[in-house]
Order: structure tokens, then sequence, then C-alpha cells
């Protein structure tokens, strides 16, 4: 089931969306994505509880991460 947007709720006071802005490549900036992947190696190497689904999840997610930069 799709959600719907309320564009009533997305707007700010002068009238502009509150939501973020798409730009290519993403709403993150590279100095984030780095971050990010370096917080998920860690996770990935560091926590106990690690399901073998989470970690391909976080492989993927790494992988597509890592075709942004």
């Amino acid at each position: 089931m799709m959600s719907t947007f309320d564009i009533e709720e997305g707007m700010t006071d002068a009238g502009k969306s509150s939501t973020p802005r798409m730009v290519k490549g993403g709403i993150f900036a590279p100095n984030d994505i780095a971050l990010i992947k370096k917080a998920l190696m860690f996770y990935i190497g560091h926590s106990g509880d690690v399901t073998e689904l989470d970690e391909k999840q976080t492989v993927n997610l790494l992988h597509r991460l890592n075709n942004r930069i």
C-alpha cells in the first residue's frame, strides 16, 4: 500500500517544502557516505547479534554506497 503525501503537512510557513530536496546522487554529502560506510563496517565486524540476513542487507547497502563515490 502506497502512502500519500499531505501537501499541507509538508509545507513551511513560507510555503516551501520542508522535506529534503533531492539532488544528483541523493541527499547525502560525500563525507556523510564515507561515515555511513565506516559505521556499517564497524557494525558488521563488532556486533555479536548480526543475523545472516542483516549481514547480506548491510553488504548490499555498502555496495550501493560504493557506487555513489
